[in-house]
């Protein structure tokens, strides 16, 4: 969805007196920033239209992570998709188990001390988001049917 359309929706759904107020920003402002240019007068640039021309410059999706745990969530990027032609099924699941029992060794790992070092932490995120990713992309390969794909991101682990 366009950003323009989805703030506008939002403005719609919430009032933009309700926004201003609890946003600290004017309403003229807020108006300025529903209009379709992506650089109105006054640099009121829509901010959604802003955070994402930040991380498609940056290529640094921390702004996201940030964002999604701010609301009590994390991102999970989807997976590049992998052009293979079509081959039979390759059995995989076994990878996946694989690659959960290694987060979980990881776990086990930090925790036999009885404290957990912010290295040990990250390593297991690190392992976490690759795993969900991993997961993500073998659902989309299945549901394309591209089970070579499914084969080859399962076995390279690819990352994010």
């Amino acid at each position: 969805m366009d950003e323009t359309k989805l703030l506008t929706e939002i403005v719609n759904k919430y009032g933009a007196k309700r926004i201003s107020q609890e946003t600290g920003v004017g309403l003229a402002t807020i108006y300025r920033w529903l209009q379709p240019d992506s650089r109105v007068p006054g640099g009121s640039r829509n901010p959604l239209k802003w955070v994402t021309a930040l991380i498609r410059c940056t290529k640094d999706l921390r702004v996201t992570e940030w964002m999604c745990m701010q609301q009590g969530g994390f991102f999970v990027a989807n997976p590049k998709v992998i052009e293979h032609p079509q081959q039979p099924a390759v059995s995989c699941h076994n990878r996946i188990v694989a690659g959960l029992a290694d987060m979980l060794k990881l776990i086990i790992e930090a925790a036999e001390d009885g404290r957990i070092t912010a290295e040990e932490v990250e390593s297991i995120r690190r392992e976490w988001e690759s795993l969900k990713s991993i997961t993500e992309g073998f659902e989309r390969d299945c549901e394309r049917q591209d089970f070579e794909a499914v084969r080859q991101r399962i076995t390279t682990r690819e990352p994010l």
